[in-house]
């Protein structure tokens, strides 16, 4: 198989666009680097190729069996990665397509959340407490580094990206909770089923619209007069309140 070398062959472009959000909507595509993440990817999310580096090909030759792949040189996969040190291997993935439905079980509610790390952290404890997570004007989840914040908890849970008329649907349906420093103690609650927490923008926290829509405000009691937790730690210790109280 001939190697890729060129910055301009049109597969290398494509895996660099993903980079960017437009074209990933535009596309309904992105990308995973590295072994792990691609070993994990599920059956039913469709590969469309794999771009992957002439010194690794053997090493990884059990994620591109039966898969389209490219073969690339080491300079030219530097150039398509979206991280300062590339693995060597890359995957193009058709994004999943989810109708909005409500949560039969526990749910949260991402409101304008930006950081990809708070992302990703956050989807990666909801998938280990088994929680839902819909997204209402929040980075994409699809992001490079979204998708590698989560470490594989993008496939283990179902993601909704919703708009205001379906959070409304969502808060005033369920059993709802906002995340909010004037709440009360989340330690004192006991649930009686299945609820929604919804946390807040890092820098702003919820949005008014969304506070006048959930059933109550809950809060992390703190010592040392610290006022606020990281919005992915906060949302980590509700979650698993949550269901250590059901």
């Amino acid at each position: 198989m001939d190697v890729i070398t060129s910055n301009s062959n049109q597969y290398v472009k494509l895996v660099k666009s993903l980079s960017d959000k437009k074209s990933r909507d535009e596309l309904g595509l992105f990308m995973l680097e590295g072994e792990r993440l691609i070993k994990d990817l599920p059956n039913d999310y469709g590969v469309e190729f794999l771009l992957v580096s002439e010194d690794k090909a053997d090493e990884y030759d059990y994620l591109l069996n039966g898969r389209t792949y490219f073969v690339c040189s080491e300079k030219t996969i530097r150039y398509a990665a979206d991280t300062v040190s590339p693995s060597g291997i890359i995957a193009v993935v058709k994004k999943p397509k989810t109708e909005f439905k409500l949560p039969n079980k526990n749910a949260i509610l991402l409101d304008r959340v930006s950081d990809p790390g708070n992302i990703g952290t956050i989807i990666r404890t909801a998938a280990a407490v088994g929680f839902d997570v819909y997204l209402y004007k929040t980075a994409d989840v699809f992001s490079p580094k979204v998708v590698r914040a989560s470490m594989s908890a993008l496939f283990k849970t179902d993601i909704y990206e919703i708009d205001f008329e379906q959070v409304k649907q969502l808060l005033t349906k369920t059993e709802s909770y906002a995340l909010d420093m004037d709440g009360d103690n989340l330690f004192g609650l006991k649930f009686g089923g299945n609820v929604t927490l919804a946390c807040g923008n890092e820098a702003h926290g919820l949005s008014d619209e969304i506070l006048k829509l959930v059933n109550g405000k809950i809060s992390i009691p703190m010592k040392n007069c610290m006022e606020s937790l990281n919005v992915a730690v906060a949302t980590s210790v509700a979650m698993y309140y949550t269901i250590y109280k059901q």
